[in-house]
C-alpha cells in the first residue's frame, strides 16, 4: 500500500480504516463475501473464529494473493511516477 500512496500517513491511516471499520461495515452488508477480506482471512491463518472463516491455508493464500495485488498495483505506480 505504501508503494501505490505517495503519503505514509495516508497508506497507514487507509489501511487501518479498512481492517477496523470498513471490512465490519461490508460484513453486515455482504455476510458470504466477507470471510474472504483481508483481516479476516489473517483471523483464519492464526485460528480465531474457525468456524465461520477460511481454513488456515487458505487464509494463508488469500492474504498471499493480497499482498501480491497490491505489491503488482504498487510497483506499476511507481513505475509510471519514476522521474528518470
Amino acid at each position: 500500500v505504501g508503494l501505490a500512496v505517495k503519503h505514509q500517513v495516508a497508506a497507514i491511516a487507509g489501511a487501518l480504516v479498512w481492517i477496523l471499520a470498513a471490512e465490519g461495515i461490508f460484513s453486515g452488508l455482504l455476510p458470504d463475501v466477507a470471510r474472504y477480506f483481508p483481516g479476516a482471512a489473517g483471523l483464519a491463518l492464526v485460528g480465531i473464529n474457525a468456524s465461520e472463516l477460511l481454513t488456515p491455508s487458505l487464509g494463508a493464500v488469500m492474504l498471499g494473493g493480497y499482498a501480491l495485488v497490491a505489491l503488482a498495483t504498487g510497483a506499476v505506480l511507481m513505475q509510471r511516477r519514476d522521474i528518470t
